[in-house]
């Protein structure tokens, strides 16, 4: 699955193993600096909202060429933990409503940004 996260390295859906590998590839890296940060939002109603900061509501797209979010929280994470439990806080926000085809469907589009 894509986000299935039981504690078991065997059992970890595909974002936790992305996240895992990120930072295992950045640990063997001798030669270089890196530093990760993370944005975590949803659109939901065409409105966009901060997961991470949930008081952060109807934020504005700044388009051009950087398409930012204004007033979207974004954490520096310097371990996997650190970016999984970014991940697990988000999701706990999301907004679910439930549809005719699936009682638990999110009706919206998360967006986790590194």
């Amino acid at each position: 699955t894509l986000l299935h996260n039981t504690g078991s390295p065997e059992d970890a859906g595909l974002v936790p193993r992305l996240i895992a590998a990120l930072f295992v590839t950045i640990s063997c890296d001798v030669r270089n600096v890196y530093k990760v940060r993370a944005s975590f939002a949803q659109i939901y109603n065409e409105q966009v909202d901060d997961l991470i900061k949930p008081r952060n509501v109807n934020l504005k797209i700044h388009h051009g060429g950087s398409n930012e979010v204004e007033g979207l929280t974004i954490t520096e994470c310097r371990t996997a933990e650190d970016l999984l439990n970014l991940l697990q806080l988000g999701r706990r926000n999301l907004i679910y409503a439930e549809t005719k085809m699936n009682k638990s469907s999110s009706r919206s589009h998360a967006v986790l940004q590194l």
